[in-house]
Protein backbone atom coordinates (compact mmCIF):
# COMPACT_ATOMS: atom_id res chain seq x y z
CA UNK A 1 0.00 0.00 0.00
CA UNK A 2 0.92 3.42 -0.47
CA UNK A 3 0.51 6.87 1.49
CA UNK A 4 -1.72 9.36 -0.21
CA UNK A 5 -2.71 12.22 1.45
CA UNK A 6 -2.65 10.55 4.83
CA UNK A 7 -4.24 7.22 3.82
CA UNK A 8 -3.29 4.06 2.58
CA UNK A 9 -4.65 3.08 -0.80
CA UNK A 10 -4.02 -0.37 -2.45
CA UNK A 11 -1.63 -0.62 -6.08
CA UNK A 12 -3.39 0.54 -9.01
CA UNK A 13 -2.24 -1.65 -11.86
CA UNK A 14 -2.96 -0.52 -15.63
CA UNK A 15 -1.56 -2.36 -18.70
CA UNK A 16 -0.32 0.76 -20.53
CA UNK A 17 1.27 -1.51 -23.50
CA UNK A 18 2.27 -4.70 -25.16
CA UNK A 19 6.00 -5.30 -26.34
CA UNK A 20 5.98 -8.66 -28.42
CA UNK A 21 2.72 -9.84 -26.43
CA UNK A 22 3.87 -9.28 -23.08
CA UNK A 23 1.66 -6.69 -21.10
CA UNK A 24 3.33 -3.25 -19.55
CA UNK A 25 1.87 -2.48 -16.34
CA UNK A 26 1.93 0.30 -14.33
CA UNK A 27 0.82 1.21 -10.86
CA UNK A 28 -1.41 3.92 -11.39
CA UNK A 29 -1.79 4.41 -7.70
CA UNK A 30 0.34 8.40 -8.03
CA UNK A 31 1.49 9.37 -10.77
CA UNK A 32 2.75 12.61 -9.37
CA UNK A 33 4.08 15.89 -11.09
CA UNK A 34 7.50 14.18 -11.96
CA UNK A 35 8.92 15.22 -15.13
CA UNK A 36 9.09 13.04 -17.98
CA UNK A 37 12.32 10.64 -18.73
CA UNK A 38 13.72 9.46 -21.96
CA UNK A 39 13.95 5.77 -22.68
CA UNK A 40 15.20 4.09 -25.87
CA UNK A 41 12.97 1.03 -27.15
CA UNK A 42 16.02 -2.20 -27.83
CA UNK A 43 16.56 -4.04 -31.08
CA UNK A 44 13.38 -6.52 -31.59
CA UNK A 45 11.15 -4.42 -29.04
CA UNK A 46 8.63 -2.37 -30.72
CA UNK A 47 6.34 -1.07 -28.21
CA UNK A 48 2.73 -0.82 -28.77
CA UNK A 49 1.05 1.92 -26.91
CA UNK A 50 -2.40 1.97 -25.61
CA UNK A 51 -4.45 4.93 -24.25
CA UNK A 52 -6.34 3.79 -21.26
CA UNK A 53 -8.95 5.77 -19.66
CA UNK A 54 -7.56 8.75 -17.99
CA UNK A 55 -4.40 7.90 -18.63
CA UNK A 56 -2.39 11.40 -19.50
CA UNK A 57 -1.35 11.91 -23.63
CA UNK A 58 2.31 11.38 -23.86
CA UNK A 59 4.64 13.94 -25.11
CA UNK A 60 4.96 12.92 -28.65
CA UNK A 61 1.18 12.87 -28.95
CA UNK A 62 -0.17 15.96 -27.12
CA UNK A 63 -1.95 17.75 -29.60
CA UNK A 64 -3.22 15.09 -31.69
CA UNK A 65 -6.51 14.11 -31.19
CA UNK A 66 -7.13 10.28 -30.02
CA UNK A 67 -9.40 8.31 -27.61
CA UNK A 68 -8.73 5.76 -24.87
CA UNK A 69 -9.06 2.42 -24.92
CA UNK A 70 -7.84 -0.13 -27.59
CA UNK A 71 -8.69 1.24 -30.45
CA UNK A 72 -6.33 3.77 -30.61
CA UNK A 73 -2.98 1.54 -30.34
CA UNK A 74 -0.05 2.91 -31.77
CA UNK A 75 2.77 0.80 -32.21
CA UNK A 76 6.59 2.38 -31.72
CA UNK A 77 9.20 0.77 -33.69
CA UNK A 78 12.25 -0.69 -31.87
CA UNK A 79 14.91 1.87 -31.81
CA UNK A 80 13.17 4.97 -31.17
CA UNK A 81 13.58 7.02 -28.22
CA UNK A 82 10.59 8.38 -26.01
CA UNK A 83 9.66 10.93 -23.57
CA UNK A 84 7.55 9.07 -21.29
CA UNK A 85 5.72 9.58 -17.40
CA UNK A 86 8.63 7.68 -14.89
CA UNK A 87 6.26 5.13 -14.14
CA UNK A 88 5.68 4.10 -17.79
CA UNK A 89 9.51 4.51 -18.22
CA UNK A 90 10.56 2.39 -14.88
CA UNK A 91 8.26 -0.78 -16.73
CA UNK A 92 9.41 -0.72 -20.05
CA UNK A 93 12.72 -1.00 -18.44
CA UNK A 94 11.63 -3.37 -15.98
CA UNK A 95 10.83 -5.49 -18.61
CA UNK A 96 13.57 -5.20 -20.55
CA UNK A 97 12.55 -3.95 -23.32
CA UNK A 98 14.02 -0.29 -23.19
CA UNK A 99 16.96 1.67 -21.38
CA UNK A 100 17.45 4.94 -19.78
CA UNK A 101 18.65 7.93 -22.59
Amino acid sequence: MKSVNGTNESARPLIVGTVNGANIVVDATILGHAAFVYVTLKSGCPYAMLSPPAWPARPHLTGKAHSSGISNTQTIPAGTRLSLLPVEAAALVAAGAAVYS
